[in-house]
């Protein structure tokens, strides 16, 4: 495999018998122990500059059924049971194995196991080194240097779980490289340069071979098979340059975003000059390039204030209910589900923010921190929130109708964590819905759809609460479906990973000490209280020491109590969390011994009742 080469060596003598040992570190962040020219061990210290990873999901192992797509009849349904309980044998052997011979299992085979707990994490670090680890012990299955030593690799986006796409800044002109990989090996199928400064992944499916071209010629990925697996679409934006480039440039993809380009809208976010510009798509230029046009800009001071933060909601995360009792006896209200919000956290200061200056820092004459949502198809600012004495640096998380804040607030002189939740104003949209639908042939409101240029501003619920611990970085853990409440995930600076429960950052919860109402304990609201607790115990983190986390990555299970969360930072980490408790799962104290004889006593009382009735028949059949 491609280590790089020696960048740093440190060697020592070993006086009695005359030898060396070194220790060699590459330019890939490899770093070599080496004696006598023979390699000793190796670590690889680019895992502490991850900036990027995604989970990639397992198939199933393929499990006997009924031909015909018939339901299965009685003889069948025992076979099955038989394939099922030999593959159950099957695995216990092969566990107990690898937990003596420390190796991967189903991992190994890619193959999920029943409850989507086992996956393939794709992790990218900052050098170009590209690694799979396995969700089971953590073990490298492969890795893969990107071509490219002068570039910065940035982002990873799966479009499918045969392919993802890494991205990487190679120069100060927004040059740079887009590389497909076979996730299961890490097998570089295709390469294309493009100068580009943001990359989207889109909400449309393509199938065929991934096309890039890369240098004149084009590269066909060798992922072709009998039945074409679907892909999403990417858009290369060039905000310099004002294209938009569709990749793969295939006829249904360029069709298919021709259509859908009227309802996507870009922006981008200038953090030196305070900036943020709105962009439309355009027609067609040529063949997979479409133009961008400018449709607003918000500027900020910059001498008075600075953007901290920005943070949008993922659009690929699922929504149970688009309504929610606000726990008064009343109508439940409807969530504003707008995925083209921005959420921009600025700092602002009284006497100016001197050039260079760092946010949050003892000598910054911060006054407050701005919270802004903006609406990225219009440029509106639906709602803006100011905190006193706020400085930064600020942290966000978005998701749903919920917009988290974390901040510094220095005439308390302790950190706190303001929460928005925003709802549809319930007489605008009547009033918004009743004029549509006179002007155009529609016959119910729910055909009508959301309009960022109509819809009217929402109604923000607040609440602020004291928070001890200063953080890195904010997440959010979702679930397949979303019924399960979202887990807010917090990155400590004191090097822990902590989750905060979304019934706590309610702003729903009452203030007062009058006792619950009825319609409040059935929706589970929490009496207001200033200060958000944490328990250690119940870290997801556990009691290790996580140096430095930066950012983390979160994915679905097959149950809807559990997500899978990766962090990464100097210290990488991977766990379970579940939100609302494993309430679909066997709890730890479950008697499973008891249950088996239970089973086992039916079955052989049973047993012992069907003889003794064939006896007592064949005995009345004597007499």
């Amino acid at each position: 495999r491609d280590i790089g080469s020696p960048v740093e060596v440190f060697t020592q003598l070993l006086k009695k018998t005359g030898k060396y040992r070194a220790m060699v570190l590459t330019s890939s962040d490899v770093l070599l122990g080496v004696q006598q020219g023979s390699v000793l061990w190796t670590r690889e210290e680019a895992l502490a500059k991850i900036t990027a990873a995604e989970f990639m999901p397992l198939p199933l192992a393929s499990a006997p059924v009924a031909g015909g797509g018939q339901f299965p009849g009685f003889f069948e349904r025992l076979m099955i049971q038989a394939s099922n309980l030999a593959s159950s044998v099957q695995e216990l052997v092969e566990s107990v194995t690898a937990s003596i011979t420390d190796e991967e299992t189903a991992i190994s085979k890619l193959e999920s196991d029943h409850f989507g707990f086992q996956k393939l994490i794709v992790a990218l670090s900052s050098v170009g080194r590209v690694y799979g680890l396995s969700t089971t012990k953590g073990s490298i299955l492969w890795v893969r240097q990107l071509p490219g030593p002068s570039c910065s690799w940035r982002e990873l986006k799966l479009v499918s779980t045969s392919l993802v796409v890494a991205c990487g800044i190679c120069g100060d002109d927004g040059s740079g490289k887009l590389l497909a990989l076979r996730p299961r090996s890490g097998e570089i199928v295709a390469v294309r340069e493009v100068t580009y400064d943001k990359v989207i992944k889109l909400p449309l499916y393509s199938t065929g071979d991934w096309l890039l071209e890369t240098r004149g010629s084009v590269v066909h990925s060798d992922m072709s098979s009998a039945t074409p697996t679907r892909q999403r679409s990417l858009v290369v934006a060039s905000f310099a340059s004002k294209t938009a480039m569709v990749i793969p440039p295939t006829k249904k993809a360029l069709s298919d975003f021709d259509t859908y380009r009227s309802r996507m809208f870009l922006y981008s976010v200038d953090m030196s000059n305070e900036v943020i510009q709105g962009y439309c798509v355009r027609q067609q230029t040529q063949k997979g390039v479409f133009g961008l046009q400018d449709t607003w800009t918000v500027s900020f001071p910059t001498d008075f204030e600075r953007i901290s933060d920005i943070a949008a909601p993922d659009t690929d995360s699922a929504i149970h209910s688009p309504v929610m009792a606000m726990g008064d006896g009343k109508a439940p209200k409807r969530k504003y589900l707008n995925g083209n919000i921005l959420a921009v956290a600025t700092v602002k200061a009284e006497g100016g923010i001197p050039r260079g200056a760092v946010l949050g820092n003892s000598q910054d004459t911060a006054s407050a921190v701005v919270l802004y949502i903006i609406d990225t198809v219009t440029g509106k600012i639906i709602h803006r929130v100011s905190q006193k004495n706020g400085k930064g640096p600020v942290h966000l998380a978005v998701t749903e109708n919920l917009i988290v804040m974390h901040y510094f607030e220095s005439k308390a002189n302790s950190f706190e964590i303001t929460c928005l939740e925003l709802f549809e104003d319930a007489k605008k949209v009547a009033k918004m819905d009743a004029a549509m639908m006179a002007t155009m042939d529609v016959e119910k409101p729910e055909d009508l759809g959301f309009s960022s240029h109509v819809a009217p501003p929402p109604v923000v619920l607040q609440k602020t609460f004291l928070f001890s611990h200063s953080v890195r970085f904010l997440g959010v853990a979702g679930t397949r479906l979303g019924i399960t409440s979202k887990l807010i995930l917090a990155g400590l600076s004191s090097n822990h990973l902590a989750g905060i429960g979304r019934h706590v950052l309610d702003t729903r919860r009452p203030m007062g000490e009058a006792p619950l109402t009825k319609e409040q304990s059935a929706e589970g609201l929490l009496p207001y209280h200033p200060v958000i607790k944490l328990d250690s115990k119940a870290f997801p983190s556990y009691n290790l020491t996580l140096c430095r986390l930066r950012d983390l990555s979160s994915s679905y299970t097959f149950l809807e109590s559990t997500s899978l969360v990766f962090t990464f930072g100097v210290d990488i980490f991977f766990t379970r969390v579940t939100a609302s408790g494993a309430f679909d799962l066997l709890s730890s104290d479950f008697n499973r011994l008891f249950l088996a004889g239970t089973v086992t006593l039916v079955v052989v009382i049973l047993g012992v009742t069907n003889r003794m009735s064939r006896q007592k028949r064949l005995a009345v059949l004597w007499s």
